[in-house]
């Protein structure tokens, strides 16, 4: 953490607007040509960015559907092939990663025929442990498996999408299994989300409406010439107290579709999530269009014009990442092109609500048949990577892609890894921002830590964010799914920081032989039902600012109270109850900030 202080300054902002720093639009792939994972032909449906040996840099694991899976150590940027069986002894569609037992480094689910959950013990050891999900006599057939919290208990909870007619008879259910705690899970069998059967693809977990739970979008693409409504499910923990789910209906979002990969991204930069999916054929000559919409206070918006949205295509994975550093977030889209292959698309976020198509060569010329895609700042120079499997069934079987991005704009960036304490190891589920400013304007930028946010696979957890040409941040806040709030001042740029939940504590010792009596703020109940008391203990004096923030990162509310030295007060929070949802609580006095956070649920 050198460099960085706690301050009296905090910007809580949504500007939509933020000068792009000259050259902002070049934008240079080279593809890597020897060595691992270039040089390697599979059958590949997905892949994930890993740091798997705990060693900070990202490696990478690939699903082979025909072969044994690959997985690939990142040794500074070359790539070396270890056995690490029955991750590499074994075959699968897909993966998620997560730290489900919460010993420090990451799990994996395998999705397959059948399916299986992999134990990381370390040192490159990995274990079968599947019946921990069920005995042995039953197994899961699986199309995509996704991580969450969506009980606000604490531990990783597991989702299997079961594709109905695609792997195997007879058709299953989709599968939800409860991390209980110590590696032990509890499946789920009752509710919508593991009733009927369907094509379901991918599974996505987000809190798209932003009240403190995560929700869950399967895509549901019959892939058969058809379109079909996807199933999305909202969590009713923050309404009712119990983490069941009901069946979204009605909203522009539940339109018919061949829909495959969600992902809930803030591309305008105004605090809210937006919604992009792939759709494949569904019986359009040439492809179906992808859908976005833009989230105005909770009403979605079809946005229907640009290439984006108005190109056809058999379109699988979409990787969102600020691939120019610019500050907006762009998107890459890969197409299958079934049989012959495709090229994929790239999408740059031209700052002002649009995108444009950039054609940058070999990035968006070689034609392959692939349905993944992830991305990762694999050489550690501060721009985002990307990794391209390719499937076997085509007339020409390129190997694997891996293009480097040759970025040299001048922009600055920030990364920021995660450990969570109170909520899940892996931080899946927490929502990192930063406020940043060029010389006129500032941007408030969103990310959102998923498990499952490209076609079976994972990017990188680590988060990254472009900053154009920002000198400095000045606010890094992570709000974390128990409630707790970090917060950062006065970051220097390119540098990744690592935050542990609960970094930035709501108490401070007293530096002056006090010990007995510490400065901390706390509050009370946790979670509440929309009314709380916040309390200041504090050894020093005068008037303390305090202020709310909600989980879009607004700023609520500013007030002040006077702090006598050494002494306990209650602090104004809200005059009726808050509706349900997270909200931050920071307050400053004599310099120092104490930050923390509660969930309001009905």
């Amino acid at each position: 953490m050198k460099g960085i202080r706690l301050c009296t300054a905090m910007l809580f902002s949504a500007a939509l607007t933020w000068a792009h720093a000259p050259g902002a639009s070049a934008q240079t792939f080279s593809r890597v040509l020897e060595g691992p994972p270039a040089t390697d032909v599979a059958d590949a449906p997905g892949a994930s960015w890993i740091d798997y040996d705990g060693d900070g840099d990202p490696d990478l694991f690939v699903s082979n559907r025909s072969t044994i899976n690959f997985l690939y150590r990142n040794d500074g940027g070359s790539f070396s092939l270890p056995a690490a069986p029955p991750i590499t002894s074994s075959s699968s569609i897909g993966s998620c990663w997560a730290d489900y037992d919460n010993d420090g480094d990451l799990d994996v689910a395998l999705v397959g025929t059948p399916s299986k959950l992999i134990r990381n013990d370390g040192n490159g050891i990995f274990t079968d442990v599947t019946t921990a999900l069920l005995p042995a006599t039953q197994s899961v057939r699986a199309w995509s498996c996704s991580w969450a919290d969506y009980d606000a208990d604490g531990n990783a909870d597991l989702f299997f999408a079961h594709p109905a007619g695609f792997v195997g008879s007879p058709s299953q259910n989709n599968f939800l299994f409860r991390g209980t705690g110590e590696g032990e899970f509890e499946r789920v069998t009752t509710g919508p989300i593991v009733t009927g059967f369907a094509p379901y693809t991918v599974g996505t977990w987000s809190d798209y409406d932003a009240d403190g739970d995560f929700d869950l979008f399967v895509g549901s693409g019959p892939a058969d010439g058809s379109q079909a409504p996807d199933y999305l499910y909202k969590n009713l923990l923050t309404e009712s107290g119990e983490a069941t789910f009901e069946r979204i209906n009605g909203l522009p979002l539940a339109k018919n579709a061949d829909g495959q990969v969600w992902n809930w991204i803030d591309y305008d930069n105004d605090g809210d999530l937006d919604a992009f999916r792939t759709n494949y054929s569904g019986g359009v000559a040439g492809g179906l269009r992808d859908d976005f919409f833009r989230n105005d206070d909770g009403t979605f918006v079809p946005v229907t014009t640009g290439l984006l949205v108005t190109l056809s295509g058999q379109s699988l994975a979409n990787v969102w990442g600020d691939y120019d550093n610019d500050g907006f977030i762009d998107v890459f889209v890969v197409e299958d092109g079934f049989p012959t292959g495709a090229a994929n698309r790239l999408f740059r976020n031209d700052g002002n609500g649009g995108f444009e198509r950039l054609l940058v060569s070999p990035l968006t010329s070689d034609v392959s048949r692939s349905w993944g895609g992830v991305s990762a700042d694999y050489d550690d120079d501060g721009d985002l990577d990307l990794f391209v499997p390719t499937l076997f069934g085509q007339t020409t079987m390129p190997a694997n892609f891996l293009y480097k991005n040759e970025l040299d704009n001048g922009n600055h960036w920030l990364k920021v890894t995660l450990t969570g304490r109170q909520s899940n190891r892996s931080g899946i589920g927490a929502v990192v921002r930063v406020t940043a400013m060029t010389d006129t304007t500032v941007v408030t930028q969103r990310r959102d830590v998923s498990s499952q946010n490209t076609f079976n696979g994972t990017n990188d957890y680590t988060v990254h964010f472009g900053l154009g040409n920002a000198a400095t941040v000045a606010s890094l806040t992570v709000n974390w799914p128990s409630g707790v709030f970090d917060e950062l001042t006065d970051v220097p740029v390119d540098q990744t920081v690592a935050i542990v939940e609960g970094m930035t504590p709501a108490y401070v010792e007293d530096s002056g032989g006090a010990a007995e009596f510490v400065e901390r703020l706390e509050l009370w109940p946790n979670p509440s039902r929309g009314r709380f008391t916040a309390r200041f203990h504090s050894n020093g004096s005068g008037v303390a600012s305090v202020s709310i923030v909600d989980a879009l990162g607004r700023v609520l509310s500013r007030s002040t109270v006077a702090v006598p030295a050494r002494s306990v007060v209650d602090l104004p929070i809200a005059d009726s109850p808050l509706t349900a949802g997270w909200y931050g609580i920071r307050v400053e006095l004599n310099g120092r900030v104490y930050t923390t956070g509660v969930v309001v649920r009905r």
